[in-house]
């Protein structure tokens, strides 16, 4: 293991800790748990896929951990459970199943040669997917803006978590822009917290409970075996197309931040390898009760251009299993609204405005008919309707570019 490596695989974690905290918290907050219980779970995701993946080096640099895509897809298919009355532990155990079926699938589906049909799949269903879910991140966090109401507390001091949240997003751009150096999420992390205790100690009276993490449990927290004797209640269709969605979700992500880091390192990713192996961290994860995710950009490119090459996603594992032991009491100070600034910023992110400018051109137009009814369906209905719009518009698209091409070839 290089210093570079070593460099790269610290600065992957310290960006990738706030999403995947952020992101384990609303995924299991949505299950009934509480946040310091999701807090954990995103830790521990990361610390599976990061290490795994960094183990086998598909591919040179990338940093894996819970993702936006996987999350909101979970938090959708539980919520669709939830509505048929599942609940509690029934919630666990299909989150579980669904992690562990998508898993499998993703092992078959690298080995299969899935890696080189993910370029057949049309953009503007994936850009309209990818832009629903950066909405539903957006709007999941909208409560943690608001807080809980505090006795003899007037309204100015109930303002500190929607305060909190837009300083975290300032100081995220204003670190971008000035101190380039340093990864912005780090710097509007870091921003957000100390606003969020320099008022806490203006309050007359102290600060909700639920304002903050609180005490995230150390490793012997995580290992959990799921009460299975709910197992033939579960609507098993359903949790094997969400695992299906998933596992597709999952492998598309994974492979485009493996040709980012490709175009960074020089190097070429092994994608059916790389797919084998997320899928088989995917299974671990959630088997143990983490959050699921994959191959994430922004702390990949971070690790990359610290330095990091072969190693940087196994040390990146080891972090994280680090946080888990000695991170505990740390999530007593940690401000739920922070982490919903840096998931309010990732889902920005991943909002592609350009699908506006394809209604302006002609030949774009039936890209953007299609991108647009993906987002329609998933903010109305929800995530996995939106996936099957976006699947039958792939294949308009498709049949569509066929019948345009020439009957008539000139063989001169």
């Amino acid at each position: 293991i290089t210093l570079g490596d070593l460099l790269g695989g610290i600065a992957g974690t310290a960006v990738a800790v706030p999403q995947s905290m952020g992101l384990g918290l609303v995924l299991f907050t949505a299950v009934g748990l509480d946040a310091s219980t999701g807090a954990m779970a995103g830790l521990l995701g990361a610390a599976i896929l990061s290490l795994s993946s960094g183990l086998v080096g598909a591919t040179r640099g990338m940093i894996s951990a819970p993702n936006g895509p996987v999350t909101m897809l979970l938090v959708a298919s539980l919520g669709a459970l939830a509505a048929q009355g599942i609940q509690g532990d029934g919630l666990l155990l299909a989150l579980t199943l669904i992690l562990v079926l998508a898993g499998l699938i993703q092992v078959v589906f690298g080995f299969a040669g899935g890696g080189h049909l993910v370029k057949y799949i049309p953009f503007p269903a994936v850009a309209g997917l990818v832009t629903a879910i950066g909405m539903l991140m957006i709007l999941s966090q909208l409560q943690a803006m608001t807080g809980d109401a505090v006795r003899g507390v007037d309204g100015l001091w109930k303002g500190i978590p929607a305060l909190t949240v837009l300083v975290t997003l300032a100081g995220i751009r204003l670190t971008n822009r000035y101190i380039p150096k340093l990864p912005g999420v780090i710097g509007g992390f870091l921003a957000g917290i100390i606003c969020f205790h320099l008022l806490a100690l203006m309050m007359p009276v102290a600060f909700p409970a639920t304002w903050v993490v609180g005490t995230i449990p150390g490793l012997h927290g995580f290992v959990t075996v799921p009460d299975v004797s709910g197992l033939l209640g579960l609507p098993w269709l359903e949790l094997a197309a969400a695992a299906l969605a998933v596992s597709l979700l999952a492998s598309i992500d994974s492979l485009l931040t493996a040709v980012v880091a490709d175009g960074r390192t020089g190097a070429r990713h092994n994608a059916r390898l790389e797919l084998a192996t997320q899928g088989l961290a995917q299974v671990l994860a959630g088997a143990l009760g983490g959050v699921g995710g994959g191959g994430t950009k922004g702390s990949t490119l971070v690790a990359i251009d610290s330095g990091g090459r072969r190693w940087p996603a196994a040390v990146a594992g080891l972090a994280f299993l680090s946080l888990l032991v000695f991170m505990g009491p740390v999530g007593r100070f940690l401000p739920v609204s922070v982490l919903a600034g840096v998931i309010i910023y990732v889902g920005v992110g991943m909002i592609d405005i350009n699908i506006l400018s394809w209604v302006q051109r002609r030949r774009l137009r039936m890209d953007a008919v299609v991108a647009i009814a993906v987002i329609a369906t998933t903010l109305t209905y929800d995530l996995l309707a939106g996936l099957v719009v976006g699947v039958t518009g792939s294949v308009f698209l498709f049949i569509r570019g066929q019948l345009l091409l020439p009957v008539l070839h000139d063989r001169a």
